[in-house]
């Protein structure tokens, strides 16, 4: 029998696919000021279903860009990829949205020595960094691409002219410029 007009009602759960550990307001200052290199926002950018998708992660306050192609959505490719691409980068913490594809967030944690923080459920902008530098990555694969026929060769040049795009967030010098900075510092 169909329901005209009548809402579902939803008891008080939150929605969420996953039961994060730490959520995005739980922020410390250090984070949610910007003031250090190694606080990453993840995500995945979807093609085709069934084709592949793309793990991004961008600095918050190089706004430096990471990405990797993975073939599939499971949380394991996933785990794995996320892994593999943060190898000789700073880490401080990680957050992500609720997809299921993070699920294996606490192995993440473990392997990379750092907190991962979750957005709450319907708040995209809570991750606003990722969300808009994920609507660049979609400049050059549109909805609908599949991933299975775009290199790791090809994500990585587009990347690169993301990178080194000169932003005015950052007073005009690129994500590259910001984050290299950081890299010679440590030297």
């Amino acid at each position: 029998m169909r329901r005209r007009g009548k809402q579902i009602q939803r008891g008080n759960n939150e929605y969420y696919t996953i039961k994060p550990d730490r959520i995005i307001p739980e922020w410390p200052d250090m984070i949610k000021n910007r003031l250090r290199i190694g606080d990453w926002e993840g995500d995945t950018v979807l093609g085709k279903p069934g084709c592949g998708v793309i793990v991004s992660q961008v600095d918050r306050n190089s706004r430096y860009l990471l990405a990797r192609i993975c073939y599939t959505k499971k949380s394991e490719d996933i785990k794995e990829a996320v892994i593999a691409m943060f190898e000789g980068k700073p880490v401080k913490s990680i957050s992500f949205d609720n997809g299921s594809e993070f699920s294996k967030f606490r192995e993440i944690e473990k392997a990379l020595h750092a907190p991962v923080y979750f957005a709450e459920p319907h708040k995209p902008w809570q991750r606003g960094t990722n969300e808009n530098t994920n609507g660049i990555l979609r400049f050059f694969f549109p909805k609908g691409c599949d991933f299975l026929k775009v290199t790791q060769q090809e994500l990585d040049y587009v990347v690169s002219l993301i990178n080194n795009r000169p932003r005015k967030c950052l007073g005009w010098k690129t994500p590259a410029e910001v984050f290299s900075q950081y890299s010679v510092a440590l030297t």
